[in-house]
């Protein structure tokens, strides 16, 4: 059985996503399904745990591959105060927990909601466009 937040148990976390019609709130960040990630171009794109090839993310801004989530502490300092970021990782369990903590320093942070998993469920094949351009740390 799955079980889920509602919304008082979610409004009791630290910084709670935000409903996906509307930028994150300074220290929280938005939770989007894989249409409504797809539709934000603008984000530069951080992997976390995948590799830079990874099908269906080319159209971003910037796509940068990090094996640990603490290496994208290091790609802060390069991005423009206030660039929108976006998280992807497999399932969605490790880049939650990341969103939470970027969430905090001043970016808007949008996290892929389910993970590539999810992504991969819902583009199934339509997207196949690798990440060009991405890079490693």
């Amino acid at each position: 059985e799955t079980l889920s937040l509602t919304e008082p148990a979610m409004s009791l976390l630290p910084n709670p996503p935000q409903p996906p019609h509307q930028d994150p709130a300074p220290g929280s960040y938005c939770e989007l399904n894989p249409r409504e990630f797809h539709a934000r171009p603008d984000l530069v794109v951080f992997l976390v745990k995948l590799p830079a090839e990874t099908p269906g993310f080319g159209h971003f801004k910037q796509v940068i591959a990090v094996d640990e989530c603490r290496e994208v502490d290091a790609w802060l300092p390069r991005l423009a105060t206030g660039q929108p970021i976006g998280l992807v990782c497999r399932d969605g369990g490790c880049s939650s927990r990341l969103a939470i903590r970027l969430s905090r320093l001043g970016h808007p942070v949008f996290h892929l909601a389910g993970g590539l998993w999810e992504w991969n469920q819902d583009f199934r094949g339509a997207v196949a466009s690798p990440a060009q351009g991405a890079t490693t740390s």
